[in-house]
């Protein structure tokens, strides 16, 4: 009975409850995006840190390689919250709920770039270490050709699970 009286008396907490229970899910989403990012940041970093002698791709260090683009990350989960924040703010009018879409949409599009720019360095990272395989400089295991493929599929698969749908976003036909 109480649920049925708060169901017509409290429209606006329920509304609240909504927005609250779709952010929570949005942000474990984006929590779980960010850990498996972090992940495959880290792994890579230790595979160019113990496999190749110069301990770096591009200049720039294996040591200092997850921190940078663990940040970048971060930074662009800001941005994303911070959009995500304005399309949740449904009393406004709907310039600000466009607002929001723009600006989440910019970070989606720089956390795509921060991803782009990580598949660039781990294929600098394979081809060198075939290379170095070829002529003879490595003759460890070759399992790191494995774990390598296995974090382009997984950068892959994070691409088209997070970014894909937000495609959607950019139909001028497509209504929120």
């Amino acid at each position: 009975m109480l649920q049925l009286l708060s169901f017509f008396l409290l429209p606006s907490v329920r509304v609240s409850s909504f927005i609250i229970r779709k952010g929570v899910k949005l942000a474990k989403l984006a929590y779980t995006v960010a850990g498996i990012n972090a992940f495959v940041y880290m792994t890579a970093a230790r595979m160019i840190y113990m496999l190749l002698p110069e301990q770096q791709v591009f200049r720039i260090k294996a040591a200092s390689m997850a921190k940078i683009f663990v940040w970048s990350e971060i930074g662009a989960f800001v941005v994303q919250l911070v959009g995500g924040g304005l399309l949740a703010n449904t009393d406004s009018g709907s310039t600000t709920v466009a607002l929001g879409q723009k600006i989440y949409m910019v970070g989606i599009g720089v956390q795509e770039v921060i991803i782009l720019l990580f598949v660039v360095l781990i294929v600098r990272f394979h081809r060198r270490m075939v290379e170095m395989t070829t002529e003879g400089f490595y003759k460890g295991s070759q399992k790191w050709r494995a774990l390598t493929w296995t974090l382009y599929v997984v950068l892959a698969m994070i691409t088209v699970s997070r970014h894909l749908p937000s495609c959607f976003w950019l139909d001028p036909l497509y209504e929120i």
